[in-house]
């Protein structure tokens, strides 16, 4: 069995990304066990929308479910699509449990339906789908690069640690 503990507050919400985990040890109590390509999902508030699909084994909270494809007529990769989908998301937040602590339940989402297309189109899907998330994640860090560099000469120009008088020409200071 693995050291990894994954817990609700390891998953980032809407975006599928872990931030973190902690040692299994130091856990108390009941954990579920996952492997690698299992979909991690939370039936906790799951208006939050907390997934993650597991690139490497460990056991994770009681607040997650577990969940595999049965037979291999679906791709685990388009099921994770799948359980990202506005009408997955929409059928958990909508079926809740509990005031305080709302919970989705596996009764309710074992028995969602969506069209299957055949293995190959899938695979297909998925990978288009993946590359786009790793463009969308690549810009996104880029565009958080280019906003430190915005505070960072903010703060030089604003304070005076650099100056500019020298780009200064007739005309532009009244702008």
């Amino acid at each position: 069995m693995s050291d990894i503990y994954i817990g609700l507050e390891n998953i980032e919400k809407e975006i599928g990304k872990i931030n973190g985990f902690l040692n299994s040890e130091e856990i108390k109590g009941i954990s579920n066990i996952f492997k690698k390509e299992d979909i991690l999902f939370a039936k906790l508030r799951p208006n939050l929308r907390k997934f993650w699909f597991a690139t490497f084994e460990g056991v994770c909270s009681t607040e997650l479910f577990v969940i595999k494809a049965k037979d291999n007529k679906i791709y685990q990769k388009f099921l994770y699509l799948i359980i990202q989908s506005k009408n997955f998301l929409k059928l958990a937040e909508s079926k809740v449990f509990g005031t305080k602590m709302p919970r989705t339940s596996w009764e309710i989402l074992k028995n969602y339906k969506f069209l299957l297309p055949p293995l190959p189109e899938q695979q297909c899907i998925a990978q288009i789908l993946t590359q786009i998330d790793k463009t969308i994640e690549k810009e996104q860090k880029y565009k958080e690069k280019l906003k430190r560099l915005k505070q960072s000469l903010m703060e030089d120009l604003l304070t005076g640690k650099i100056r500019v008088n020298h780009l200064i020409k007739e005309g532009v200071e009244d702008v």
